[in-house]
């Protein structure tokens, strides 16, 4: 296999932002079975502004340079840029603006309808696609890329900028306190946008700005007829985004046919599959779904270690034993410094888990990888401990597993949690959510802590409790949401949901919560599960892309293309 490949940004769609001590105060971290989607009855609803326009400008004027897709992507595509100008209030849109990046990939033979990319986060620069993979879809259909509210390049010409800028200093993947936050947004507020601005960062306000961006392009390309309708495809949080603008049954007026990659599912959908899951008493409490994480992601390792264990003939529960062991230390003891290409590296808990599901190439190493990293002696972990050297043959893909990522595409943490805090916690009042969810299965032993469910209860549980503390002090109160964006919806709109064995809901994205998606949304849905694939289905390659480029020529797959495609990708992706 191609090593190369490893180092992609290994961190979910979703918001990959990590703690690593239980007593962190709190800290950026995947919402897992804490981020739920918002989709306001009202949101899809169409834009005042019925006469946007896009503005063509130079690439580097929206910050990417001729050479960029070459560097990043290997691909000498070279886009014709522009911006887009939008409310940033839709309640006031004659008011104050915001300026969208767009980077439309042409196809010298376009025959089908323009593919609008809507990238995951919240937080990701669309215009820099967490998989190169999707650029191969301009074949035969222009490719818009757009960066969404609060996620583009930074501007300092008198209008509210395009981004949340402030807080660029923060280590996405660190240990934030209270304290952090409160400085990061204090900062944001005085210099650059007021408290009540911050409100305007909604994934509702986003699926506006994507219908004025739809009525912009066809204006701008009336000459062609592909425009007159788009296709859709949202990956992670972009799922939810996309969901959002199908909510509206006006969407299917100008909206052809949609991909989810990986999908983040709205809160009923997510409590029915619990139920299903578990157990209905519980799922009648929203808060059980804060549960899901510890147990999804110990589903994804024992589906590792089986698949392993089956093409290898090693005992799967010896694969578990060593995930288990790693855990602990990692837990127990601390990071683990590595040093790699003469730099120190630090492999916590978060980097360890997210890689069980958010890299397709990682994937045959995992078990390799874990068996030697959990033989390391108790004393080589810890913050302060000197790194140790690996063996040959593990640099590349532990260089992928700790790189952070090969793209310039991280996570704007203001974007993050101004998005997430207004649209996707499933809570109001915190105190006693955070009551619950501290007795929620909690383990009730020694033995049944030290556990691989305990530990992951116990590493799940404090992540959870800080997206509660930190939406409180990102919004200055407990969380206040309308009780109707829970409500389930269907959709006439043709629409492949795609999913990966080894997702979990680390990324708020198991496979389980995207069948039931297309469950929600009726016939015209068709659920696939995708083989030895994690986070972001897209990534598998070839065998998918075939997939999504049949679905969106003709509205449907049919039951021999996706066997075609599953075995293609089962057979491409062997173990180490």
């Amino acid at each position: 296999m191609r090593l190369k490949n490893i180092s992609y940004r290994l961190t979910a769609c979703l918001g990959t932002l990590f703690s690593t001590r239980q007593n962190s105060l709190f800290s950026l971290v995947p919402l897992a079975g804490l981020l739920l989607i918002s989709p306001h009855a009202h949101a899809g609803h169409a834009p005042q502004d019925t006469s946007p326009s896009f503005i063509p400008v130079a690439c580097s004027d929206i910050g990417i340079s001729d050479s960029f897709y070459r560097e990043h992507y290997q691909s000498n595509i070279i886009p014709t840029c522009g911006k887009l100008k939008v409310p940033a209030d839709y309640q006031q849109p004659q008011g104050k603006r915001l300026t969208l990046d767009v980077a439309i990939v042409k196809s010298s033979h376009p025959q089908l309808n323009p593919l609008l990319y809507l990238e995951g986060g919240p937080g990701g620069n669309g215009l820099i696609p967490y998989d190169k993979n999707i650029l191969s879809m301009a074949k035969y259909r222009d490719l818009v890329l757009i960066s969404q509210r609060g996620t583009g390049v930074y501007r300092k010409h008198g209008e509210l900028t395009s981004d949340l800028s402030f807080c660029e200093d923060i280590n996405m993947f660190g240990i934030l306190t209270k304290d952090q936050v409160l400085a990061c947004r204090e900062d944001g507020v005085n210099s650059q946008v007021s408290r009540q601005e911050l409100s305007y960062y909604t994934v509702e306000n986003s699926a506006r700005d994507i219908h004025l961006l739809y009525l912009a392009l066809k204006r701008h390309f009336s000459s062609q007829p592909g425009y007159r309708k788009v296709d859709l495809y949202g990956v992670s949080y972009g799922t939810s985004l996309a969901l959002e603008i199908m909510r509206n049954p006006q969407a299917k007026d100008w909206v052809n046919r949609v991909i989810l990659d990986s999908t983040l599912a709205a809160e009923r959908v997510i409590q029915k599959s619990f139920s299903q899951t578990f157990s209905k008493k519980l799922a009648s409490n929203s808060i059980a779904v804060l549960d899901t994480p510890g147990f999804y992601t110990q589903q994804a390792i024992h589906k590792l270690a089986d698949d392993y264990g089956r093409e290898t003939g090693t005992s799967a529960k010896t694969v578990v034993e060593h995930f288990r062991q790693l855990i602990k230390k990692l837990t127990g003891q601390g990071p683990l410094n590595l040093e790699l290409n003469g730099k120190t590296k630090s492999l916590d808990v978060s980097t360890l888990l997210v890689s069980i599901n958010g890299n397709y190439q990682l994937t045959p190493w995992l078990p390799k990888l874990v068996d030697y990293l959990s033989s390391q002696p108790d004393d080589s972990f810890g913050t302060h401990q000197p790194p140790i050297v690996p063996a040959a043959e593990y640099e590349a893909p532990l260089s992928g597993m700790l790189s952070g990522g090969l793209l310039p595409n991280q996570l704007n943490a203001s974007n993050f949690w101004s998005v997430a805090c207004q649209g996707f916690m499933s809570f109001n009042n915190a105190a006693a959510q955070k009551t619950i969810y501290t007795q929620l299965n909690k383990p009730k032993s020694a033995a049944e802590a030290s556990s691989l469910h305990g530990l992951l209860y116990g590493f799940f549980k404090d992540n959870a409790i800080g997206n509660i503390e930190g939406c409180q002090v990102w919004l200055e109160g407990d969380i206040q949401r309308d009780p109707g964006i829970r409500t389930p919806f269907r959709s006439s709109i043709p629409t492949l949901v795609l999913a990966g064995e080894y997702d979990n809901a680390f990324n708020g994205t198991p496979a389980s919560w995207g069948q039931a998606t297309a469950q929600m949304l009726g016939n015209k849905a068709r659920f696939v599960e995708f083989p030895r694939t994690g986070h972001v289905v897209f990534s598998a390659g070839q065998p998918v892309e075939r997939l999504a480029e049949q679905f969106l020529a003709k509205g449907r797959v049919t039951h021999s293309e996706i066997a075609k495609a599953q075995q293609a990708v089962r057979q491409y992706q062997h173990f180490q």
